[in-house]
This record gives C-alpha cells, sequence and structure tokens, in this order.
C-alpha cells in the first residue's frame, strides 16, 4: 500500500501540470497582450502590422537564442548590445575594403560575433572570471571599437543594391488592399526572410540542446558544473563553445540589424540589453542556470515586440517604456524565484 500511495504522489506531481503552466505562461500572455492591442487599435491584426513587427522580432531573438543559451549554462551574457555595435563596425570596414561587397561584410559580422564569443569564453574559463565581470568589462570594451573603428562617420551600405537582402526579402509574397490609418493603402504581403532565419536558428537551437550530448552537458552546466567535472567532461571546452554559439548569435543579429537600417554607426544595435534578457527571463529561462525552453524564449522575443506596439498605439514616452519593461522583467523574475521555491519544497515533500 505505502509503494502504491507513493506512486501515485509521483504520478500526481509529475502529471498535475504545473510544470506545463509555467512553461506556457509566456503564450498565455502573449495571448492577452494580442487581445489588449487589438482593442486599442483593430490596425493591430493587419498583416502589414504583424509583418513589420516579425521583421523586428528577428534581429533581437536571434541574440536572445544565445544569451538564452549562456544562462541556462549558469553564466551570463552583457555583451548583447554592444557586440551588435562592435561587430557592425568590423562589418563597415570590411565593406569599405572589399569596395562595397555586401556578402564578405556579413561575413565579417559573423565572425566579429563569434570571436567575441570566443574571448568570453576563453577569459571565463581560463582565468576564472566571473562571467557577469567578464562580459561587462567586454561590453565596455565592444564600445570603445565601435566608436574607434568608425571615428565618428557612418558608412552607408545603400552603395550596394543588394544591402537590404535580409531585411527586406519576403516570402510567399503577394499585394492586397487594406484599410491602414483610415485610408486605403496597397499592401505586400509575405513572411519576412529575417523572421524565418530566426525560426531556423531557434529550431536548431531547440535540437542541439534537447537531442545532442552537448545540450545534456549545457543544461548539467547550469544544475551541477562541480559534477560535470566530476564525470569526465571536459567543462572549459563546452563553455567556451557556449560563449562562442552566443556570439555567433550576436553575428547574426548585427547581419540582419545593418541591412534594415542601411547603415553603420557607433551606436548601430539590433536590441537593447533589456530587451534580449527580458526576452529570456519572461520566456521562462531561470537566472540560476539549469533550465530554459526555446519555444518560451521565442514566446518572450514576440511579447516585447507586442508591448513595444502597444506603446506606439498608446503615444508612451521613451522613459515610461523602460520603467514598464523593468518592472515586467522584476516580475518574472519574482516568479521564477516563487516557481524554484515551490519545487524544492514539493520534492522535499516527495516520498523517497
Amino acid at each position: 500500500m505505502v509503494h502504491n500511495n507513493q506512486f501515485s504522489v509521483k504520478t500526481f506531481v509529475k502529471n498535475s501540470g504545473f510544470l506545463s503552466v509555467t512553461r506556457m505562461l509566456s503564450c498565455y500572455i502573449f495571448l492577452v497582450l494580442c487581445v489588449l492591442a487589438g482593442l486599442v487599435n483593430r490596425d493591430f491584426f493587419a498583416w502589414s502590422t504583424w509583418q513589420s513587427m516579425l521583421s523586428s522580432a528577428a534581429p533581437m531573438g536571434v541574440v536572445a537564442l544565445g544569451a538564452m543559451v549562456v544562462i541556462i549554462s549558469g553564466g551570463l551574457d552583457m555583451t548583447a548590445e554592444q557586440g551588435v555595435a562592435a561587430s557592425a563596425a568590423v562589418a563597415g570596414c570590411v565593406f569599405g575594403w572589399s569596395q562595397n561587397n555586401i556578402w564578405l561584410t556579413f561575413a565579417a559580422a559573423l565572425l566579429a560575433g563569434a570571436l567575441l564569443g570566443v574571448i568570453n569564453g576563453v577569459i571565463i574559463t581560463k582565468l576564472h572570471i566571473q562571467p557577469f565581470i567578464t562580459t561587462l568589462a567586454t561590453m565596455a570594451l565592444c564600445q570603445g571599437i565601435a566608436f574607434w573603428l568608425n571615428e565618428g562617420h557612418t558608412v552607408n551600405l545603400m552603395e550596394n543594391p543588394n544591402f537590404n537582402v535580409l531585411a527586406s526579402t519576403l516570402l510567399l509574397e503577394s499585394q492586397s488592399r487594406e484599410i491602414v490609418n483610415g485610408s486605403e493603402v496597397v499592401v505586400t504581403h509575405g513572411i519576412p526572410l529575417s523572421f524565418i532565419i530566426f525560426l531556423a536558428l531557434a529550431i536548431a537551437t531547440y535540437m542541439v540542446l534537447n537531442k545532442t550530448k552537448m545540450g545534456g552537458y549545457v543544461y548539467s552546466l547550469g544544475g551541477k558544473e562541480e559534477a560535470v567535472a566530476f564525470a569526465g567532461v571536459p567543462v572549459v571546452r563546452y563553455k567556451i563553445l557556449v560563449y562562442m554559439f552566443a556570439g555567433f548569435c550576436t553575428g547574426v543579429g548585427t547581419c540582419i540589424t545593418i541591412s534594415r537600417v542601411g547603415h553603420i554607426a557607433a551606436n548601430t544595435t539590433g536590441a537593447t540589453l533589456m530587451d534580449v534578457v527580458g526576452s529570456v527571463i519572461i520566456g521562462g529561462t531561470s537566472v540560476s542556470g539549469g533550465k530554459g525552453y526555446v519555444f518560451g524564449t521565442v514566446m518572450g522575443v514576440l511579447i516585447m515586440v507586442v508591448i513595444s506596439q502597444l506603446f506606439y498605439f498608446w503615444n508612451i514616452p521613451t522613459l515610461w517604456r523602460d520603467v514598464f519593461k523593468g518592472a515586467i522583467i522584476l516580475f518574472a523574475l519574482v516568479l521564477d524565484r516563487v516557481v524554484n521555491q515551490w519545487n524544492s519544497r514539493r520534492k522535499a515533500l516527495l516520498p523517497t
């Protein structure tokens, strides 16, 4: 009878749906925000609005995926915003050196981002410096590099006709007439290529985290790094790979960003650090490491985009936008803490 009671308790906890609810919380928040935005302005449901939102979600999303993997592994990356600026500055130099070759420019951005990630990983693992201090220092370094390489000038990518290939290309393109702001306009429909890149990278990240040995190591590093090292796993190698992946994502975000804006300046960034980290935390990734969901991060990115659209509809000043976003991130952190404490108490109450 004791065995049956223990089994029933474990089965109840396992099938209670609590973990499913926490994973799907970002999805519920997203739906509520969409309904609210639709009530505020009916143009929210027009495809032209969504097309614009998906385009703006792409650069933030790919950088958020890299930040998510780092946080899952128990680390932290503060270079998300300034890393894009530094990678863009390097890409701008290559654009001029290669006589306006946009493909070499994109390749330079990818390599610069990956190199930044490797530098972060090597400093953290080899010199045993805390991730927060390391990435905070490299963030300042990236900002200085961006200003130094640009020297106050702006690189005009529009000199190459293919500069916006990543931002303006639409898949399944079609045209129709819509009422936008009370006027009838011809709108070109399609799925932005940049958003497809984001989704493809999200799928690849999911496969690596959930279907490969490396993914298991990443989650284990965020939970019990000492146990992983004791088991003979090359912790240093996998940590460097984690930060290199985050840097690569920064490079991809840089390519999409410069393709959207058409120029490179010292302040060129795809998304703020608050938006990136907020997307990851709202998506259910635990700041203590060991837990995170790709689907949740994707939903977190979409939530941040919808919130920005609501700010636009309500004409909220920029200062108050940051206050509101900060409050949302703080709420997500508190919720994460409550969930972790609840899980700890639940495990303590389970029969051994």
